[in-house]
């Protein structure tokens, strides 16, 4: 599951240093902001990611051996106001 998600925070950082690398400086700014957020929220929020797999339709349930994911409504609507932010960015 974690190789999932880093893949798709690889995908976002690739397409950072590309930004970069054109010249697109306030493009990889704006990337690298949204980015932050759910890197902060995965901090933040224990059961992120296995919340993020799910909606992506990667995993069916957010059951993990580590821990049970139980989270609020509140903690939801965090991880989906800043997930939404990265969603012009992602593939599928």
């Amino acid at each position: 599951m974690l190789f999932l998600y880093i893949t798709a925070i690889g995908e976002l950082t690739g397409q950072l240093h590309q930004k970069l690398h054109f010249g697109k400086h306030d493009q990889a700014r704006e990337l690298f902001g949204r980015l932050m957020l759910i890197i902060n929220t995965d901090q933040q929020i224990p059961g992120t990611r296995p919340y993020i797999m799910k909606k992506r339709g990667v995993f069916k349930t957010t059951v993990s051996r580590q821990k049970p994911v139980e989270l609020s409504r509140e903690a939801i609507a965090e991880i989906e106001f800043n997930f939404d932010a990265l969603k012009p960015y992602l593939r599928a």
